[in-house]
């Protein structure tokens, strides 16, 4: 497979830039789970597991940007799979109702002062059906992985 020039990619500077923020916040993450800062408001394991999911976003973004599909079928089935991590913490793991907040409207700078505190349950809903659902998106992943393996194979 050939991998594409910089002339095929025209954003590939923008993309670059955005495996360094990635990267750049999954180190901050990690190391707020490392210090255990009071201001997170999460367990530990569970900015360890937000800071994996952002380290894979990042190669899944890299490899996508050097072309090697196979690599980025990979990396994001691990991403989904942080996701699901993630979002089964906030539905099904013990302990008080976990905070989520909601908005509806377009992503602008009012959006923010449009958000509004949803139920626990609200969350547990929505985070659980991501949970469930991110675990098949990374099947599909791992199977394009796989198939694109066979094709680089012949």
């Amino acid at each position: 497979m050939q991998k594409p020039s910089p002339r095929e990619r025209p954003n590939a500077n923008g993309e670059k830039g955005a495996v360094v923020a990635l990267l750049g916040m999954a180190a901050l993450l990690f190391w707020l789970g490392y210090t255990r800062n009071p201001g997170l408001k999460v367990p530990y394991f569970v900015a360890y597991v937000c800071s994996f999911t952002l380290v894979m976003s990042a190669l899944t973004l890299g490899a996508k940007i050097s072309g090697r599909s196979a690599a980025n079928h990979a990396f994001a089935a691990l991403t989904l799979l942080g996701f699901a991590a993630a979002g089964a913490w906030i539905a099904f793991a013990p302990g008080g109702p976990r905070q989520c907040k909601v908005g509806v409207g377009s992503a602008d700078v009012d959006t923010a002062r449009r958000m509004v505190d949803a139920s626990p349950s609200t969350c547990r809903v929505v985070f659980g059906s991501g949970a469930v659902v991110c675990p098949l998106l990374a099947a599909w992943a791992i199977a394009l992985w796989w198939q694109a393996r066979q094709v680089a194979r012949e």
